[in-house]
């Protein structure tokens, strides 16, 4: 899966890219009120999406050059980030975005 490159907005019911190409739309269906706040709500959280896979790549950034976290015990030994399932499974969710946008 390839996908459009950030930053994206939010332009009436549709989703665009800086271009004003469309990356997604919900304005091929109508909408009651309740269901019109959730895909507004749907429609803010995947524009963020860029930003968030280039926030998580920052954190692996910072992951891969340090140890791990001093402190998390509370007694001053380096808790090593192999102890730490959600930043491998962080690590296996922006492995595969990379990979299915390479492909």
């Amino acid at each position: 899966m390839k996908h459009t490159k950030g930053p994206w907005k939010i332009k009436g019911m549709r989703i665009v890219d800086e271009k004003e190409k469309i990356i997604c739309g919900f304005d091929n269906q109508p909408l009651r009120a309740n269901e019109l706040y959730e895909v507004k709500c749907n429609a803010e959280l995947i524009v963020v999406a860029p930003k968030m896979l280039e926030k998580l790549k920052e954190v692996l950034n910072i992951v891969e050059d340090s140890e791990g976290v001093v402190g998390y015990n509370l007694n001053g030994v380096i808790e090593q980030w192999d102890n730490f399932d959600e930043i491998a499974e962080i690590q296996e969710l922006v492995n595969s975005l990379e990979s299915d946008n390479n492909a």
